[in-house]
């Protein structure tokens, strides 16, 4: 949670790379403790991040990851949500 807010701090003053950074660091510490579903909202954040900059190929994987932990966990919103950032990074990578 601290990193979250620590990334989320970074991005809203503009520094996307040590947000992009922060998160991933929340990511591997999800990961590392087993925390599944913190995991997949940080890959939910960074996809985001990661679309409103262009950067699709990245924000695909993490969209991905998200989606399939929430559709295993029965999060149904959680991972139609995804499901649709992964719709749009599809459709604007084509471009």
């Amino acid at each position: 949670e601290v990193l979250g807010s620590l990334g989320t701090a970074h991005y809203s003053l503009g520094d996307v790379r040590r947000a992009i950074e922060i998160f991933g660091q929340a990511l591997d510490i999800a990961q590392e403790i087993g925390n599944v579903l913190g995991a997949a909202g940080t890959c939910g954040i960074l996809a985001e991040i990661l679309v409103e900059h262009g950067l699709w190929a990245d924000a695909l994987s993490y969209a991905e990851y998200a989606a399939q932990i929430y559709a295993k966990a029965g999060y149904k919103q959680d991972a139609q949500k995804a499901q649709l950032l992964i719709a749009q990074i599809r459709k604007r990578g084509e471009k």
